[in-house]
């Protein structure tokens, strides 16, 4: 028999964070660090926060090639 290494096996569980004011600044470190899914605390902010929030988010995941 031979002996193959075994391969790492892709995560089944998906990384969900929800975002609020303070932690804007952070998403770029939530992204490199496995964050899959993002979604807004939409009750403290305002509508301009919010869509650049998401811009941050777009942009931080294509920068970390997700």
């Amino acid at each position: 028999m031979d002996q193959r290494p075994e391969l790492p096996r892709p995560r089944r569980t998906k990384i969900i964070a929800t975002l609020g004011p303070a932690s804007y600044d952070r998403i770029p470190e939530l992204v490199e660090a496995g964050v899959d899914c993002v979604r807004l605390n939409c009750s403290h902010a305002s509508h301009a926060e919010y869509g650049a929030a998401i811009a941050r988010v777009r942009e931080a995941a294509s920068a970390a090639g997700r």
